[in-house]
Parts: structure tokens; C-alpha cells; sequence
């Protein structure tokens, strides 16, 4: 794997990104709060967990002292949520551009919500970051 293959996905799931951004600036506040059947119970809360994914990998990977879970305590507007998330995204193309190809067979240490420490390889979390938006994003 290398810095281009990185790249060249942090840009996908950027683009994706940009897709469900533009979609759910258009949704009315009934659409983002209305209950759903599904794995999170509105909008909303599936938004606040993608972008709590996306932003709590960046602080893994950035090593910083206090990641924030946001899915555990947001209850920002969905403007200021889509601000997070939009801020994010830069911070994961800047972060990739910037990070060693050495380090991409190298363990990345995390603590789940629990509390428990986890360890994956970093090749192995970047996936995290995009696994749904494409399935997200063709549904628009």
C-alpha cells in the first residue's frame, strides 16, 4: 500500500462526503430527526456516528491525548455537525498527505467507548473511515 493508494482513497471518501453533505443540507429538521428503522434510529444519529468514525481515527492516528467519541456526546445543530464533519475531511487529506508510507504496517493504538485498548495495523482503519458512504451516497 502506498502514499497514492492512501491519497486517492482519502479523496474518494472525501467525494462521497461531499455527495451526502450536499444531501443533507436539503433535508428539512423533520427528515433529520424523524425515527427510521435502521441501525441508528434517525439521520441524525447515523450523521453524528460517520462523522464521529471519521473524526475519532484521525485522533487515533494523530496520537492525541483526548480523541472525542462525538456519537456519544454531540448535540450540536446539523449545521454546526456538517462544520465538524466538513473540517474532518480536510484534516484526513492533510493528515494522509503528510503521514509516512513506514508507518502504514505499523500498529495504531485505540480505546473503545468502553474503555478497552485496541490495536489494528493502520492499513487496516483507514476502511473504517469509507466502508458506507458509498453504499450512503448511491442511495441519495
Amino acid at each position: 500500500m502506498t502514499k497514492k493508494y492512501f491519497t486517492e482513497l482519502a479523496k474518494y471518501n472525501n467525494w462521497t462526503d461531499r455527495i451526502i453533505i450536499e444531501w443533507l443540507r436539503q433535508i428539512t429538521e423533520s427528515q433529520w430527526e424523524q425515527t427510521i428503522p435502521s441501525s441508528f434510529s434517525s439521520i441524525e444519529k447515523t450523521t453524528v456516528h460517520m462523522v464521529s468514525a471519521k473524526k475519532i481515527w484521525i485522533d487515533f492516528w494523530r496520537k492525541d491525548p483526548n480523541p472525542i467519541y462525538l456519537s456519544g456526546n454531540f448535540n450540536g445543530t446539523k449545521d454546526e455537525l456538517i462544520d465538524i464533519w466538513e473540517n474532518a475531511s480536510a484534516e484526513l487529506l492533510k493528515f494522509i498527505e503528510n503521514y509516512s508510507e513506514e508507518y502504514y504496517h505499523q500498529p495504531v493504538t485505540f480505546i473503545y467507548p468502553s474503555g478497552i485498548k485496541g490495536e489494528m495495523m493502520f492499513w487496516q482503519t483507514f476502511p473504517t473511515l469509507s466502508i458506507m458512504q458509498p453504499i450512503i451516497a448511491g442511495n441519495l
